[in-house]
């Protein structure tokens, strides 16, 4: 996930992926899967640990939103997140392929923020070469494949 900042690699992009607010299924704002600043304002969060590349682009849309979330937890990684999310524990800003699956959409819904999407660049980072392997080039588009389904 961009931006990178360790030197002598070259970085060769890849895509760019929703990120979306996940919550549980029942909570009163799924009921439109657009929401307003105010509602997402309203929310309690479970994010990321600072100092992590996505936790900072999750700093930096709600400071685009004028919205200071109230963060209930931090953890370290995607699937313990959906998992306190499908307890009701909280809501999250996580990647769209990270819950379209069929075994979240019972307990985790998907809203979006009205007038305000976010994304994430994913890129790939290799040791300073102009290109590719061919192997490299074939997971690439297995991955760019991939999320193109969500």
């Amino acid at each position: 996930m961009l931006p990178i900042s360790e030197g002598g690699l070259r970085i060769h992009s890849l895509c760019r992926e929703e990120m979306v607010v996940a919550i549980h299924a029942e909570h009163p704002v799924v009921r439109k899967p657009v929401i307003t600043r105010q509602e997402l304002a309203s929310l309690s969060f479970i994010l990321f640990e600072k100092g992590t590349a996505i936790q900072g682009l999750i700093e930096r849309y709600f400071a685009r939103l004028g919205v200071i979330p109230r963060i209930s937890m931090v953890m370290e990684n995607v699937e313990a997140i959906k998992s306190l999310v499908r307890a009701g524990l909280g809501a999250s800003i996580l990647p769209r392929c990270a819950v379209n699956n069929t075994r979240d959409s019972d307990r985790i819904r998907i809203v979006r923020v009205e007038g305000y999407p976010a994304y994430r660049e994913l890129a790939l980072a290799t040791i300073d070469t102009e290109s590719l392997s061919p192997t490299v080039r074939q997971m690439a588009k297995m991955i760019t494949d991939s999320l193109d389904d969500f």
